[in-house]
Order: structure tokens, then sequence, then C-alpha cells
């Protein structure tokens, strides 16, 4: 009976190390900066289904987790939280960031704006935060912004001339 208990309690305890939102508070930041850290080393070598499947860690990470925790985090990990999940789609979408981002009904634009309601005090922290850490890819994502502004702006003109 004694071996049957220590099972089961060996059982349980392990469950809790392996949830996907950790164990407490700290456990859960440390989960969600690792999948941050290693989508923007394995950006360009992850095909479709790591993306699926990391796409996925961090929908939990948002929509589960986060509320989980929420109400322990200082307004300081909070804004790491979602600057942190803002650089993760920066990864993932790389020059479609801002693209995705100015979609109304994409998941990015929902999620970021949940993460702007969260933030007590300034949401733009946020990307300004993910823009000084992406550097030249932000740089490459304006100038591509520009660039489509630019063709559909000459589109417009020349339906205007006919």
């Amino acid at each position: 009976m004694k071996y049957l208990s220590a099972l089961i309690l060996v059982i349980a305890l392990s469950g809790c190390q392996f949830s996907p939102c950790g164990f407490n508070k700290t456990s859960f930041l440390s989960r969600h900066e690792y999948l941050v850290e290693q989508a923007k080393e394995n950006r360009k070598k992850w095909d479709d289904k790591d993306w699926e499947k990391n796409d996925a860690a961090m929908k939990q990470f948002v929509e589960e987790c986060y509320e989980q925790y929420e109400d322990e985090m200082s307004n300081k990990e909070t804004s790491k939280f979602w600057t942190s999940t803002a650089s993760y789609y920066f990864s993932r979408f790389g020059n479609g960031f801002l693209r995705e981002l100015s979609d109304d009904g994409s998941e990015l634009s929902l999620t970021l704006e949940k993460g702007f309601d969260s933030i007590k005090g300034n949401p733009e922290e946020i990307l300004k935060e993910v823009f000084k850490d992406s550097g030249e890819e932000i740089r490459e994502a304006v100038n591509e912004l520009g660039d489509e502004l630019k063709d559909l702006g000459e589109q417009l003109e020349e339906w205007l001339n006919e």
C-alpha cells in the first residue's frame, strides 16, 4: 500500500512539472521566454509544422497560462511578457509582421490587443521594445510596407487617370 501511495504521489508531482503553464509564475515566465528565444534562433530553420506546434504553445501561453498567473505578475513582468510575445510573432512573420498586425481579424492583432489592454500604463511600450529588439529586420519590414503603399498609390493614380 505504501508503494502505491508513493507511486500516485510521484505521478501527481510529475504531472505538475510537465504542465505547459509551469508550476508557478517564475516557471511560466521562463517557459514563455524560452519559446520566444527558440523562435528568434530558429525562425529561418523552422518549417510550417514547427511553427504550427510552437504557435499552439504560444496560444496556450497567451490564452490559458497568462490568465492563470496574471494577478501575480507585476506591471514590469506583464510588459515583458507582452513584449516577448510580440517578439515571437515578429520572428514568426518577419517582414509580414506589420501586415499581420494591421489586419484587425488576424490572430496576431487580436493577441496583441489583449496585451495592450493588459498593460497598466503606456501600451505603445510593447511595440517600441519589439522594434528596438529587432533592429534591421523592422527597417526591412517598414521599407517593404512603404514599397507596397507606393505601388498602391501608383495603381490608384492609374485608375483615376483612365
